[in-house]
C-alpha cells in the first residue's frame, strides 16, 4: 500500500467516525417546559392557591379563559428564566360547579389546563323575622321579609287563605323583599306556615293572629 492510499483511506475512516458522532447526538432540551401535569381543582370555601413552574426558550403568555373568578400571576415571562407561577380563585357561594381554561403559550408551543371549582352547599337566609314566626296583632297589618339565596326558592302558603305572600318565589343570588299582609280578624285565632323551599331544604315560618274581642 502507498503512503498516498494509506492518507485517503485515513480520511474515509475519520469521516465515518465523524457522521456516526452527529448520529448518536443527544436530543436537545425541549424548548418549553411546564411542570403541571392534568386539571387544577378548587374547593368552594377557602381556596387554596396553586403553584407551578415554567421556563422557555422563548417568551411566554398565558390567556384565562372562562370567567373573572381564576386569576394568574404572573400572567406572561421572559425567555430563558426559570418562573413561579401563581394560580388563584376566589370563592364559590352559587350552588353550581364552574369551569375555566388556561393556555399556555410560548412561539409553536401551547398547553391547555382545565381549572375547575366546586359549588357551594344550597343556603337561604330570611331576614325580618325573629324564630321563624310572625305575630300580627287583631288589627292586621303588613310584615316585609328579605329573602336571600344562592339557589332560587319556592314559598308554599298552608292554612292561610287569610293573609297575602307576595312575591312567592326568588332567584338565586338576588336580595327578594317578601311582603306578608293581612286584614283585621273578626272571628278566632288563627295561624298558618309559610314555607320557604329551596333545593332539598325549606325553612317553615309560622303565622298567628289572635282573635276578635
Amino acid at each position: 500500500m502507498t503512503i498516498k492510499r494509506f492518507f485517503q483511506t485515513a480520511m474515509v475512516l475519520m469521516s465515518m467516525v465523524s457522521v456516526f458522532a452527529c448520529q448518536e447526538k443527544e436530543p436537545e432540551e425541549k424548548a418549553t417546559k411546564v411542570d403541571l401535569t392534568g386539571p387544577i381543582h378548587f374547593d368552594a370555601t377557602n381556596p387554596q392557591s396553586v403553584q407551578f413552574q415554567i421556563k422557555s426558550t422563548k417568551p411566554w403568555v398565558i390567556a384565562t379563559k372562562g370567567g373573572d373568578w381564576v386569576t394568574v400571576s404572573p400572567s406572561e415571562g421572559d425567555a430563558n428564566q426559570l418562573q413561579n407561577v401563581t394560580v388563584t380563585a376566589v370563592e364559590n357561594s352559587q350552588v353550581e360547579a364552574r369551569e375555566a381554561s388556561l393556555t399556555i403559550s410560548s412561539a409553536e408551543f401551547s398547553q391547555t389546563v382545565t381549572v375547575s371549582q366546586m359549588g357551594s352547599a344550597p343556603a337561604l337566609y330570611i331576614d325580618g323575622v325573629t324564630d321563624n314566626a310572625i305575630h300580627f296583632a287583631t288589627a292586621g297589618g303588613t310584615v316585609t321579609l328579605n329573602a336571600t339565596g344562592n339557589i332560587a326558592w319556592k314559598a308554599e302558603k298552608t292554612d292561610l287563605d287569610w293573609c297575602s305572600v307576595t312575591p312567592m318565589e326568588g332567584a338565586a343570588g338576588t336580595v327578594t323583599s317578601v311582603t306578608v299582609t293581612t286584614e283585621s280578624n273578626q272571628g278566632d285565632a288563627r295561624e298558618g306556615t309559610i314555607t320557604f323551599k329551596y333545593g332539598d331544604s325549606s325553612i317553615a315560618i309560622k303565622v298567628s293572629q289572635p282573635q276578635f274581642e
